[in-house]
C-alpha cells in the first residue's frame, strides 16, 4: 500500500518517487510531441491574426512627415469599463424621524424609541 501520494507500493526499504514510476520514456516523448504541436498551433494562430490585422495597421497615413506618437502604448489595456461597486446610502433612524417630523407626518412605530412604541 502506498504511504503517500508521491510513492508507489513495493519499494523494499527505499521508496520510489511516483513521477519516476509513471513517467516512462514513451510517455515523456508523447508529452513532448503534444507540447510541440500545441506551440506550433499557437504560433500559426498568432501569425494568422497578425496577417489579418496587417491591412488595418496604417489606416491613417502620415502626410506631414512627422513621427506619430504611439498612442496605443500610452494608454492601459482595458477589456471592460471599470465597474464601481454599488454603494447604498441609508439614512439613520434619527435622520428618518427628522424627515417625518419636518413634513409634519406621524413617525412610524418602528422609528420611535422603546417608550414611543409602547404608547403608539
Amino acid at each position: 500500500m502506498a504511504t503517500s501520494a508521491h510513492t508507489i507500493p513495493g519499494g523494499a526499504g527505499r521508496r520510489t518517487p511516483f513521477a519516476a514510476a509513471v513517467m516512462t520514456a514513451d510517455l515523456r516523448a508523447a508529452i513532448s510531441r503534444e507540447a510541440t504541436q500545441l506551440l506550433d498551433a499557437a504560433t500559426f494562430l498568432l501569425d494568422f491574426l497578425n496577417a489579418a490585422d496587417a491591412p488595418a495597421e496604417d489606416m491613417e497615413p502620415d502626410h506631414d512627415g512627422e513621427a506619430e506618437t504611439v498612442e496605443g502604448w500610452l494608454q492601459p489595456v482595458t477589456l471592460a469599463p471599470p465597474v464601481r461597486p454599488v454603494v447604498t446610502i441609508r439614512p439613520t433612524r434619527a435622520q428618518m424621524r427628522a424627515a417625518y417630523r419636518r413634513i409634519g407626518a406621524p413617525v412610524p412605530a418602528e422609528l420611535r424609541g422603546l417608550i414611543g412604541r409602547a404608547f403608539a
